[in-house]
């Protein structure tokens, strides 16, 4: 498959693919890598075999919004049916909130983690995994891509890398990453929007 021209699109890995990979890279299952990938805004892809994954920290104030009141609504349901006798409309509701646990929840916890941690306010993406199969450049190439997405939607580029993690400090700092703060494990960093 041929790539666009245009460096912001993504360059053709399937998500079943992706959550291979990050399946593979981070030595989970392929349906544990398919919740995590899914619980993202934004996979930024590279067809050679690279997938990162972006969550905008904007959306978590909404989603636990949105969280919250699927929640109440649904159990207030649920009990309602079932004292009514409704079991097959309580069991679908059941079902509905489930979804809905599996679908928005984990977003919500990774949103409202992650802007307590970095403390930030307005247009804020999160880095949330990448994977990408080693020796080919192609973390250099999603992180770029990253960065131009953020760049153009004038957004705050926020991530955590392991603090023995060197080579990705680096990759990181090469794109204009800098470190905010470091608990021993981790180090914050943070890249502002660049202005062309």
């Amino acid at each position: 498959m041929s790539s666009s021209s245009d460096p912001l699109v993504d360059d053709g890995l399937t998500f079943f693919a992706a959550a291979q990979l990050h399946a593979r890279r981070f030595d989970r299952s392929i349906m544990s890598s398919a919740f995590l990938l899914n619980a993202s805004d934004r996979l930024v892809t590279d067809s050679a075999g690279g997938v990162l994954a972006l969550t905008d920290l904007r959306r978590s104030r909404l989603r636990t919004a949105i969280l919250s009141a699927a929640l109440v609504a649904g159990l207030t349901l649920v009990v309602s049916a079932v004292f009514r006798g409704l079991l097959l409309l309580g069991a679908v509701v059941a079902i509905a909130l489930l979804v809905t646990l599996v679908v928005v929840a984990p977003k919500t916890v990774r949103g409202v983690r992650a802007a307590r941690r970095h403390e930030v306010d307005g247009a804020s993406w999160l880095v949330t995994d990448v994977a990408t199969e080693p020796g080919q450049h192609i973390g250099d190439r999603l992180v770029g891509r990253a960065c131009q997405l953020a760049d153009a939607a004038s957004a705050l580029l926020i991530l955590d890398v392991a603090a023995g993690n060197t080579s990705a400090a680096r990759l990181y700092e090469r794109h204009g990453f800098v470190a905010v703060l470091s608990d021993g494990a981790k180090i914050a960093m943070r890249r502002s929007p660049t202005k062309e």
